[in-house]
């Protein structure tokens, strides 16, 4: 009973820890406030969102491809002022994966749904590697 109570207590003292994911519609911004002055801003994958620095305490993020990336920001020392991850969908849309299979082997194709479904150009799929 202990063990449970200790493991409930840790997992709900660890909840403030995990960042809410920024949601940002392709082809659209959102503003970002900063608690201090941002000197280096890093985007995982900049083929899903880009950002903009408006000044030292004020981000643009604008959606840029379907999926999901990172977003970190540093201050002038090193230290970390926002670090998030960036989903980018078709604004209020949802997306879904569809998977075949035939003899062949599997494909995947995926879509933007909300009200109805749209296929995603391959290019856009989420996990699509950054160009070299």
């Amino acid at each position: 009973m202990r063990a449970a109570i200790l493991t409930t207590l840790l997992v709900v003292l660890a909840l403030p820890a995990w960042a809410e994911p920024l949601r940002v519609g392709r082809d659209e911004a959102i503003v970002v406030p900063l608690n201090g002055a941002a000197r280096d801003v890093v985007v995982g994958n900049p083929r899903i969102a880009d950002v903009q620095v408006q000044g030292p305490r004020r981000l643009v993020v604008i959606g840029k491809g379907y999926g999901e990336t990172s977003l970190t920001v540093l201050d002038g020392a090193g230290r970390v002022l926002l670090s998030q991850p960036v989903v980018v969908t078709g604004g209020e849309e949802r997306l879904v994966s569809v998977i075949t299979a035939d003899k062949s082997g599997f494909k995947e194709t995926h879509f933007s749904c909300a009200p109805r479904c749209v296929r995603v150009l391959e290019d856009q799929a989420p996990g699509t590697p950054a160009p070299k």
